[in-house]
């Protein structure tokens, strides 16, 4: 995936920014997204409904 560390991924540490363009990427293209919006994801604040 674009964006991320492959280094990082081997002691499970998290690219947030990479997550971050995921999620924004995601909202864009998707409207099911709203499935995935209850999810709580740690250190990221939900999108306004």
């Amino acid at each position: 995936m674009p964006g991320t560390n492959m280094d990082d991924m081997d002691d499970g540490s998290f690219d947030s920014t990479s997550l971050w363009l995921f999620i924004e990427e995601y909202y864009a293209s998707d409207e099911e997204v709203n499935a995935v919006s209850i999810l709580p994801l740690p250190g990221i604040p939900m999108y306004p409904k």
